[in-house]
């Protein structure tokens, strides 16, 4: 089964590229599958145990949870030791959580007639853990964006800077450890690539799965979704593709100052990366 695991921070676009990619007749988005309950709300626009889709795939009276952790230490040191946030003291069985996500995954095949899935949870314990499957095709795509735009994002709906920032840097950094201690496909995109000529990094994309371009996945609201989680877009009624550039005129000279201190190396550095296509 191929799977693409899409990681990168929050706020990275990941939403976007998920509704692009599911818009393919042979590729299913399923969103952040990693969050999903029962009360989820589904890019239907129904809760997740009221959809149809997500009623055909998943037994609610067993266990549906794929929420996973891994301590930063023990993921440095690629410890194989994960637990549930919710009993943090007690191991999961990975063979279990490994089956488990299989057969969901199995399932969302068979029941959509594709041939890819598009897991956009971010998460990157999970994703590096269900690499290990005989079952699976890892492919990873790490999308990144700018990290002022990102954390300018977070800023305007926590109010808070520092945090944010760290948490942009840590989690791409997170993704590049993986990069380099996994054998699996890995594809860079870069947000405002995607939002300029979103046709060209689709077909880079599709190229990797051995698919060919669709002209329908540029008008994606044409096609119902069922993503779980994710940015608000998800239930815009436009197709149109436009990056947000507020940033730039509104966020504190301040706080963009103190972001390049901190960061601006790890934003040079991608912007090189994408540059030279690393």
């Amino acid at each position: 089964m191929k799977v693409v695991f899409i990681l990168g921070s929050g706020h990275c676009g990941s939403t976007l590229l998920d509704l692009l990619l599911d818009s393919h007749s042979k590729i299913v988005g399923v969103g952040e599958i990693a969050t999903l309950t029962p009360n989820s709300l589904c890019a239907c626009g129904q809760v997740a145990h009221e959809c149809n889709f997500w009623n055909n795939i998943i037994n609610w009276k067993g266990d549906y949870s794929f929420k996973i952790y891994r301590s930063k230490l023990n993921f440095l040191l690629s410890r194989n030791i994960f637990v549930s946030p919710q009993r943090p003291h007690k191991k999961i069985s990975l063979n279990d959580y490994i089956k488990k996500s299989e057969k969901v995954f199995a399932q969302i095949l068979v029941n959509t007639g594709t041939r890819v899935i598009v897991d956009s949870s971010k998460n990157v314990n999970r994703a590096e853990l269900l690499s290990k499957s005989k079952n699976i095709e890892p492919i990873f795509i790490h999308l990144v964006r700018d990290g002022r735009a990102v954390v300018w994002s977070y800023m305007k709906k926590y109010n808070k800077f520092l945090p944010f920032a760290w948490k942009w840097a840590a989690e791409n950094l997170k993704i590049e450890v993986l990069k380099r201690r996994n054998q699996a496909k890995y594809i860079y995109i870069n947000y405002s690539d995607l939002c300029r000529n979103p046709e060209k990094v689709l077909k880079r994309i599709l190229n990797v799965l051995e698919l060919k371009f669709e002209p329908q996945m540029l008008d994606f609201r044409k096609n119902k979704h069922h993503q779980i989680g994710g940015n608000r877009m998800k239930f815009s009624g436009s197709s149109q593709i436009k990056e947000d550039k507020e940033w730039r005129k509104k966020m504190p000279f301040s706080k963009r100052f103190i972001f390049n201190i901190l960061f601006g190396w790890l934003n040079f550095y991608y912007k090189v990366k994408n540059l030279i296509k690393i």
